[in-house]
Formats: structure tokens, C-alpha cells, sequence
């Protein structure tokens, strides 16, 4: 009777240490280089841990305008907090992947966006191209 007591117990603590998903918040935006549309690629939004970010990655195609909305494996949308956040253009635009290198990577891309559960999430990004590796033959921002 003992033993059947503490496993009653330890199933209720095992149920109460269970985390609910986080919520998702919708996000949307657009990635612009040197205030033109970035038409085709990625965005990456990664929950910031040094700013107490949690969560799973959320990401975004981009399309013909540069615009994108936020999903990750859970659904639509992002957590709420801050992101470091990425940025690859096409693939097929050596060029351009050339000259915004720096976009791909979050410690050196310097872009960040809070996601708030209170607020309506837009995000605008507007990335300047390195002039001396980008020549425009074959990217298309």
C-alpha cells in the first residue's frame, strides 16, 4: 500500500514538472538591402539566451517583396522574447551571399527583435551590402 502511495506521488510530480509549449505570437516583417525588397531567402529568429530567451527556432521564407511570416516545428509564429536573428539570401546568388555574409551568422549580423505577446509583431530589416564583394551580376536583392 506503502509503495502504491509513492508511485501516486511520483506520477503527479512527474505530471507537474511537465512543461506546456511556450506560446507562439504571429511575426511578420520584411528584409530589405540598401531599402530594396531581398527577394528570396531565409530569416532566422533564435530565442536570445543571454537576454533570457527560450524556445524553438522560428524561421521565414522570404518572398518577391522581401516579406515573411514567422513558424517553427510547434506552428505559426514565434515565442515571446528576445531573438538573435540571421538572414541568407537565395542560394543561387553567390554574389550576394558574398556581400552579406555577415547576415548569416548571429554574432555577427547585430540584428535582434523582441517578439511581445502584447503588441501587433512587425519587423523591418534593412541590410547594407559590403560594395567591394557584391557586384550585382548574379544577386538579386
Amino acid at each position: 500500500m506503502r509503495s502504491l502511495a509513492l508511485s501516486l506521488i511520483f506520477a503527479m510530480l512527474a505530471a507537474g514538472c511537465r512543461r506546456e509549449p511556450s506560446p507562439q505570437y504571429p511575426v511578420r516583417g520584411v528584409v530589405l538591402v540598401s531599402g530594396r525588397p531581398l527577394r528570396g531567402g531565409t530569416v532566422v529568429f533564435a530565442p536570445d539566451p543571454r537576454r533570457g530567451g527560450r524556445g524553438p527556432v522560428s524561421y521565414g521564407e522570404l518572398d518577391g517583396e522581401g516579406r515573411f511570416e514567422l513558424r517553427n516545428d510547434v506552428g505559426p509564429g514565434a515565442v515571446r522574447g528576445w531573438h538573435r536573428v540571421t538572414v541568407a539570401p537565395p542560394p543561387d546568388s553567390d554574389d550576394l551571399i558574398l556581400s552579406l555574409e555577415r547576415y548569416r551568422h548571429p554574432d555577427l549580423s547585430g540584428l535582434s527583435f523582441e517578439v511581445r505577446g502584447d503588441r501587433e509583431n512587425v519587423a523591418e530589416f534593412n541590410l547594407t551590402v559590403d560594395h567591394g564583394a557584391w557586384t550585382g551580376r548574379t544577386g538579386r536583392p
